[in-house]
């Protein structure tokens, strides 16, 4: 049986918090099997950098920290907004739990908690529009 690593060193997210944190930041999330408390010795650190809606978006980053695979993604409230509108998106956002580790205002927590009260009637006539399995 593989040994659970469900928690993270003491300090470690702090840590990270620290040194993710910019002017431009607006939040940081936790995600994947740490926020889940699933993590294993091959999990990696999933985390979401919440940028201000103007900011041009890094690409995807992966560091090394303390022994810990990071695996960093630049976002924007408004763009995950949007991609909720899209099926494939919403079923991935909506599944995945997240646990917010900076909030500089109060955008980041409003959309998690859309996010967690997901309404799919919006996207029964996108569903039903779907020939996959036609």
């Amino acid at each position: 049986m593989e040994q659970s690593f469900t928690s993270l060193p003491h300090g470690f997210l702090n840590a990270l918090v620290n040194e993710l944190d910019t002017p431009d930041v607006i939040g940081i999330t936790l995600g994947g099997s740490y926020a889940r408390g699933e993590a294993t010795l091959y999990s990696d650190v999933d985390l979401a950098c919440f940028l201000r809606e103007q900011s041009p978006l890094p690409p995807r980053r992966y560091l090394y920290r303390g022994g810990y695979l990071l695996s960093i993604t630049y976002v924007t409230v408004a763009g995950i907004r949007q991609r909720l509108s899209r099926l494939p998106d919403a079923l991935l956002f909506v599944a995945r739990q997240r646990q917010v580790l900076l909030a500089k205002d109060s955008s980041v927590k409003e959309l998690l908690q859309e996010i967690a009260s997901f309404n799919w009637a919006s996207l029964y006539q996108v569903a039903n529009q779907d020939t996959i399995f036609t």
